[in-house]
């Protein structure tokens, strides 16, 4: 039997409209999709969201969008972690190509994430040994943040370690 094929089309209606798509990040349309589709519609509410490594916010948007039309989310956030200091050089047409190297960029996440300020909860720290998960279960965690092994690590055993049974 040959695999079943993605429907992208169900996603669509979820996060074009919405403003979730005009926000300069690094995620792909279709990412930001499935985010808004998945948070609006499969999310049950059980745990909160968490994104390991939001960058300029272009995911947490997506997944508060959905989110924030989802009767089973009441009191869910999403928690978006990100040092937000610049480490890449810029490349032209990059979400952050305006911010030198080095450079802070907590202020270009606010402004982007502003219109969904109520369900995004942004953890300004560099994950490390000293990461502590202090909310309950996670029922659905984003991970873009495996950069080196330490953070591989840290990210495993610090968030994996509270997913929601079931659901996650």
């Amino acid at each position: 039997m040959p695999p079943p094929q993605l429907d992208y089309e169900r996603f669509a209606a979820d996060a074009d409209s919405s403003g979730v798509q005009s926000v300069k990040g690094w995620t792909w349309p279709n990412e930001r999709r499935f985010n808004t589709w998945f948070t609006r519609h499969a999310f049950e509410g059980s745990g909160d969201v968490v994104d390991l490594g939001c960058m300029s916010g272009s995911s947490p948007i997506a997944l508060a969008d959905g989110l924030s039309r989802n009767a089973r989310a009441q009191g869910r956030k999403v928690h978006a972690y990100d040092q937000f200091i610049k480490s890449g050089d810029a490349i032209p047409g990059e979400p952050l190509e305006q911010v030198p190297t080095g450079s802070d960029f907590y202020d270009v996440f606010l402004a982007n994430t502003a219109p969904w300020r109520e369900w995004i909860v942004p953890h300004r720290e560099r994950i490390s040994d000293d990461t502590a998960w202090t909310g309950g279960e996670i029922e659905l965690l984003v991970v873009d943040l495996m950069k080196s092994f330490p953070t591989t690590g840290t990210g495993g055993t610090c968030f994996y370690t509270a997913l929601a049974a079931g659901p996650s």
